[in-house]
């Protein structure tokens, strides 16, 4: 449920889109976040999450398969983090007859790198049709060229600063986008080593933010490795990241995460873990950092040898 929620601003009509967004808020919610640092919370914990909801109005013959998100990029610490939108290609507003009102939303899901709720946040509303997959080519097959998508349309950007939502985006000092240096920089590293979720084995669960340089290119992924001390043996741990990096533009920044799955863990906790990852552009590969974990506890640069007696003095 809601803990806050602001102002109602409505959206002016966008030629040539069958929709309309209405009376769009921003409020304060409280979410539960699967990742793998247990967490306990009731009806009576703070929120912990700011998000939008919006109705979205019907006002014209809908294409089927089209649907209405809302992009969020909001201040975490010096960060302008963005949020991965969820695109509805049901047919709710294909089916609806003219004159109805369906409710729409978006989340900023919490993560390690945010101490208290964001308070600016731009919300770009995209209306776009998707057509679901008809028919996937046989593995090892020919793969059959797919037109691309039709580009998303901007129904409207929204700020909300200062505690009230207006039409339009938010100002450069309201929400600053810094580049990286880099084509793409690991500004945040959050690692724990510890037992898995349903299974008495150990294993690591990584945060991680990265944040686009002026030379980003348009689709990229990272690729993530861990060594660990086991036992007094060094070993690899497996490491599944992910993050979705698809078109982040210059000094906006994305989050994932990664997690040892539980059945690939190991029986004894690690002594400690180093972590290594790597920028893969069209299969060239660069270095993006490396980090060692001990405990709950992370450091820039890799573990000092031999590895199951890593220090922390770096």
């Amino acid at each position: 449920g809601s803990r806050w929620t602001s102002n109602a601003v409505d959206l002016p009509a966008t030629s040539g889109v069958p929709v309309e967004v209405r009376a769009a808020k921003m409020r304060q919610t409280l979410v539960a976040v699967l990742g793998a640092t247990p967490v306990n919370f009731s009806s009576r914990t703070d929120a912990n999450a700011v998000g939008i909801v919006f109705d979205i109005a019907v006002v014209d013959a809908v294409e089927p398969h089209a649907g209405v998100a809302a992009l969020l990029v909001c201040l975490v610490g010096s960060h302008a983090v963005r949020s991965r939108p969820a695109h509805d290609a049901s047919n709710r507003l294909a089916t609806a007859a003219t004159g109805t009102v369906i409710e729409g939303s978006s989340l900023l899901m919490p993560t390690a790198f945010q101490t208290e709720i964001p308070t600016v946040c731009e919300a770009e509303l995209l209306y776009r049709v998707l057509p679901p997959l008809t028919a996937v080519a046989p593995i090892g097959g020919p793969v059959t060229p797919r037109e691309p998508p039709p580009a998303a349309i901007s129904l409207g950007t929204l700020c909300l600063a200062a505690g009230e939502l207006r039409e339009g985006p938010c100002t450069p000092s309201e929400l600053p986008r810094t580049p990286a240096d880099a084509p793409v920089e690991i500004s945040g590293i959050d690692a724990r080593i510890g037992p898995l979720a349903g299974d008495p084995t150990f294993g690591l669960g990584v945060s991680i933010m990265l944040t686009a340089g002026r030379d980003v290119p348009p689709y990229w992924r990272v690729l993530s490795h861990a060594r660990c001390g086991v036992a007094g043996h060094s070993r690899d741990v497996p490491l599944f990241l992910f993050v979705e990096v698809r078109d982040l533009p210059p000094g906006e920044s994305t989050t994932g995460m990664g997690t040892t799955p539980s059945n690939m863990g190991v029986a004894t906790a690690p002594s400690a873990c180093e972590l290594s990852f790597e920028l893969d552009v069209d299969g060239v590969k660069s270095p993006l950092g490396e980090y060692c974990v001990v405990g709950e506890h992370t450091v820039a640069g890799g573990c000092a040898p031999p590895l199951h007696h890593a220090r922390l003095e770096r």
